[in-house]
């Protein structure tokens, strides 16, 4: 036979080789060799040595997701989403390549079944970077279809079921199936998750039930989903390759700024002030969330209000809210806004001997991304300064670092409180080359209720300057220093 010029023909039994190899793509090999003993031998082969792959193996079934965006809203405190309270987190399904055929070239089937898939053992698992606790464990957290007009999650169990006794009858509806989310044995991974569910074939959802009254803040993050898929038949060569990887589910945002306080109090000896800065050239919205932990409690526990235009507003627990069995307790500060347009700081003065202590707790400018609508000048550092005070009794300072070698001028824009005045209400200057600059603002404006806030304005870039500030209690000595800038760690 010549191998360039005669044909032959041959038949491979592709059912019975795939039935018990399944290692990989079928490829068929065809030598010629001079005499049939060179093939034994393994000698070289003469004239013709071709490959072809005449299979190929391909897994079948594969998990896709189709992840969703929630936005959890600013001016609910973040405990409640934008668009409901039955809300989808995001949707998956598994694809089937109908095209495939099995090794016996028949199609492939299209249920789960028919791809040596035990579902009763198969697992889908679902993990978040936010959690599960602003949904309770029983029922809060389900696997169901979607409306798709109003986007929320409508599963409904007596739909599900049909009831051939209604007037009129009606008939199983598989679409308004729930399908409960676990947390391990006796709910042990809540609320931190993981959370487990049945593996069903179809356009499902992960959904959050949030209770009308809910008053668990709804964390920004991630949530994934991962299938986990068991062999009926663990003796055939093809398993079913389960989506080990974690894929994106969806996602939870805010729309707005939220700023934890560690501490407020009700305390008499103190007088604690929530300072907030508001750049907007109008009101905005803004929820306290008080928690006043275990032992206490805060009515209201939720204060709704609005943030003076372009100014300062103060914000003192004891006015807002009565706490019972304590007096101290943390809040979630919620403001429907851009970062970069607010700055929240916290300030406590000690009623009997005057001494204050100030904690920045927000810098719009640098502790949030900016948005991409923000326009910033790369060549001018903006610095909020949380507390101003001119009031008898106190001194402060304003110490301005230029580490450029040229002059750099500098605005300091008052906020006074509601009501009040500042004269003036900016205060222009420069700072030397590598150079200086202490403000004593005491001198340099005057309040007219001994409080307020302001803005620093120097022309330099962030990482060239230095601010902090520092008010002195002239009774007894106190000082209170609060390092404001720090050059290129903020920038």
């Amino acid at each position: 036979m010549n191998p360039r010029r005669d044909t032959a023909t041959v038949e491979i039994d592709l059912e019975g080789a795939l039935a018990t190899s399944g290692g990989g793509d079928g490829v068929l090999r065809v030598r010629a060799f001079k005499e049939p003993t060179d093939a034994v031998r393994g000698e070289k082969a003469h004239g013709l040595d071709e490959r072809a792959v005449v299979v190929k193996v391909a897994n079948s079934v594969r998990l896709v997701s189709k992840p969703l965006r929630q936005r959890a809203k600013a001016n609910t405190g973040f405990l409640q989403f934008g668009v409901g309270s039955r809300v989808p987190i995001g949707g998956f399904d598994f694809a089937v390549e109908t095209g495939h055929l099995q090794p016996n070239g028949q199609p492939v089937g299209a249920e789960l079944e028919d791809f040596n898939i035990d579902v009763k053992e198969s697992r889908i698992t679902f993990s978040g970077t936010g959690g599960f606790a602003f949904a309770p464990p029983e029922d809060g957290w389900t696997v169901e279809q979607v409306d798709p007009r109003k986007g929320l999650c409508r599963g409904d169990a007596d739909r599900a079921k049909g009831n051939p006794n209604a007037d009129p009858p009606t008939d199983p509806d598989p679409s308004r199936a729930i399908h409960p989310v676990s947390f391990g044995a006796d709910g042990g991974d809540y609320p931190a998750g993981p959370g487990t569910s049945a593996v069903v074939r179809g356009p499902w959802h992960l959904c959050a039930t949030v209770p009308e009254d809910n008053m668990e803040y709804l964390p920004e993050g991630d949530y994934h989903v991962r299938a986990t898929l068991v062999a009926k038949d663990r003796t055939r060569p093809f398993p079913p390759l389960g989506s080990e990887d974690e894929l994106l589910l969806g996602s939870i945002r805010h729309d707005g700024i939220s700023v934890n306080v560690p501490l407020l109090t009700t305390d008499p000896a103190y007088a604690q002030d929530l300072i907030v800065v508001n750049r907007h050239r109008r009101l905005v919205d803004y929820v306290l969330v008080v928690n006043a932990g275990a032992d206490g409690s805060a009515s209201p526990r939720v204060i709704k209000g609005k943030l003076r235009r372009s100014g300062q507003t103060r914000l003192r627990l004891a006015d807002l809210t009565t706490l019972t069995g304590t007096d101290q307790a943390t809040a979630l500060l919620a403001i429907v806004s851009l970062p970069n347009m607010i700055d929240v700081a916290m300030n406590q003065r000690n009623v009997a001997d005057g001494a204050t202590d100030t904690i920045v707790l927000f810098r719009g400018l640098q502790d949030a991304p900016l948005p991409s609508s923000a326009i910033v000048d790369p060549s001018v550092t903006v610095v909020h300064i949380p507390e101003v005070v001119t009031a008898p009794g106190y001194a402060q300072r304003l110490t301005i670092r230029n580490h450029l070698w040229r002059r750099a001028a500098y605005t300091v824009t008052l906020h006074p409180g509601e009501g009040a005045t500042a004269t003036p209400d900016r205060i222009r200057g420069g700072v030397p080359a590598r150079g200086v600059v202490t403000l004593r603002l005491h001198n340099e404006t005057e309040l007219s209720d001994g409080w307020g806030a302001a803005t620093l304005r120097v022309s330099a870039p962030a990482r060239r300057v230095e601010v902090s500030t520092t008010i002195v209690n002239r009774s007894d000595g106190s000082v209170d220093t609060v390092v404001l800038h720090r050059g290129g760690y903020d920038e």
